[in-house]
C-alpha cells in the first residue's frame, strides 16, 4: 500500500520482502542436485559412446583380417595361430587369429579371429568363417 506523502511502498507487518536466507539455501541445493545428476548422465553418455566406438572399431579390425585371408588362394591360407597388435582408430587392438585346416569337414578351413581391447576392462570381439577349397569364378574380362 502506498502511504501519502512518501511515494514509496509501504509492506504490512509479517510479510517479507525478499526470499530468507533458508529459502536460498533450499533453493542452491536443489539446483546443485540437478546439475550433479545432469553431469552424471552426460558423463555416462560419452563413456557408452566410446564403448560404442570402440566395439565397432574391433568388429572393422577383425572383417579387415578376414577380407585379407579372402583376397589369398585357399592353399595360401595358413594355417595355426598368429597374433598381433594394429593401431587403428587412435587405439591399440590385439588380434588373434586360428585357422584350423579340415574343420568343420575335409577341404574346408575353419578362421577364428579374435579381436581384444581395453575400456572398462578387458574386452573381446570373436567372428568364425570358414573358408573352402571350392574354385573361385574367373574373371569376366573386358572387351
Amino acid at each position: 500500500m502506498k502511504s501519502p506523502g512518501d511515494g514509496g511502498l509501504r509492506f504490512s507487518p509479517g510479510i517479507s520482502p525478499g526470499l530468507s536466507v533458508l529459502e536460498v539455501l533450499v533453493a542452491v541445493a536443489l539446483f546443485a542436485v540437478v546439475v550433479a545428476a545432469v553431469a552424471a548422465v552426460l558423463s555416462l553418455a560419452g563413456t557408452y559412446g566410446a564403448l560404442g566406438r570402440r566395439s565397432t572399431d574391433a568388429t572393422t579390425v577383425a572383417a579387415a583380417e578376414v577380407e585379407r585371408l579372402r583376397d589369398l588362394p585357399y592353399d595360401r591360407i595358413p594355417t595355426g595361430q598368429l597374433e598381433f597388435t594394429v593401431e587403428f582408430g587412435g587405439s591399440t587392438y590385439h588380434v588373434r587369429r586360428v585357422v584350423e585346416l579340415d574343420t568343420p569337414e575335409a577341404g574346408m578351413k575353419q578362421v577364428t579371429v579374435e579381436v581384444t581391447y581395453d575400456l572398462m576392462g578387458p574386452r573381446t570381439y570373436r567372428t568364425q568363417v570358414i573358408f573352402t577349397d571350392l574354385m573361385r569364378p574367373a574373371p569376366v574380362p573386358t572387351p
